[in-house]
C-alpha cells in the first residue's frame, strides 16, 4: 500500500490514467458523476481501474462486498471503507 495516496487521489488518478491511455480527455471528477454515463467508462475500464487501485492501495473492496458502485463518490467511499477496516 502506498501511504502517500489517499483514496480520493488514488481513484481520481486511476480513472484519469485509463481515460488518457485510451485516448480520451481527462475530466474534473465530481462525487455524483456516474462512472458509465458521465465519465464514459466501460466494464473493461473499470476492471483496469480496480487492478491499478489494488496495486496502489493494497486493497480490493469488491472481494467482500457486492455493494453497487455507480458514481465516482461510491468508488472512493468503497476504498475509504476498506482502508479504514485495515487500521
Amino acid at each position: 500500500m502506498n501511504a502517500k495516496l489517499n483514496p480520493l487521489d488514488a481513484v481520481s488518478r486511476a480513472i484519469q490514467r485509463v481515460l488518457s491511455n485510451s485516448g480520451r480527455a481527462g475530466q474534473v471528477l465530481k462525487d455524483e458523476d456516474s462512472l458509465f454515463e458521465a465519465i464514459g467508462l466501460d466494464s473493461l475500464d473499470l476492471a483496469q481501474i480496480v487492478v491499478a487501485l489494488e496495486q496502489d492501495l493494497g486493497v480490493d473492496p469488491f472481494r467482500k462486498s457486492g455493494a453497487p458502485i455507480r458514481t465516482f463518490g461510491d468508488l472512493v467511499r468503497a476504498y475509504q471503507k476498506e482502508l479504514e477496516m485495515l487500521e
